[in-house]
């Protein structure tokens, strides 16, 4: 009787250490702004430079006027379609990796 509850007890221990460790992992990723895409960890960025977009701007413009290079813009504006911008949509033009 006595083997059956110290096995119980050693395993309900070792769950909680894994909960443990589980939850202070991903606290620590929240606090360092890291998220994690298919496995693969993804450094956060946050942008430094806005540009407002006027009447007439293309996103072709844009990289020739700031003197960016087309995958750096992409990278900075991930989720903008340069089919539909539209007059005063924040466009970024500098990003600052965060960690």
């Amino acid at each position: 009787m006595a083997i059956v509850s110290s096995k119980i007890t050693m395993a309900f221990n070792l769950f909680l250490v894994l909960s443990l460790v589980f939850t202070v992992s991903t606290a620590q990723r929240k606090l360092m702004n890291v998220d994690m895409n298919d496995g693969v960890p993804q450094v956060g960025m946050q942008c430094k430079s806005l540009y407002s977009v006027q009447d007439g701007d293309t996103c072709y413009d844009l990289v020739q006027t700031f003197h960016l290079t087309t995958s750096t813009f992409e990278l900075f504006n991930q989720n903008l379609d340069c089919d539909n911008l539209f007059i005063g949509q924040w466009i970024c033009l500098n990003n600052v990796t965060i960690y």
